[in-house]
């Protein structure tokens, strides 16, 4: 039923967010907020300088792994991969 195809993305939905919530707070990543922020690797701009000390992207150094963390969390300091990714 429609209701039940409705439920089950609710629950993919859900669960996707979760995924870029931080592990440690819980804070969601969503577009209105600014306490998530993209880690960016390799060599800054300036306006990706500007960026990072606007603490709109934190910086990430040169050295990238599979495993490198691709958020930070601004409220507890963690940075981390959502499972998803």
């Amino acid at each position: 039923s429609s209701q039940v195809r409705m439920s089950e993305q609710k629950r993919q939905q859900q669960s996707a967010e979760s995924d870029e919530a931080c592990p440690q707070c819980g804070h969601q990543l969503n577009a209105d907020s600014s306490v998530i922020v993209p880690i960016v690797y390799g060599r800054p701009s300036s306006e990706l300088m500007a960026s990072a000390e606007a603490g709109r992207v934190k910086l990430g150094g040169c050295c990238i792994s599979p495993d490198s963390p691709t958020l930070h969390c601004k409220k507890c300091d963690v940075s981390f991969k959502p499972m998803s990714m």
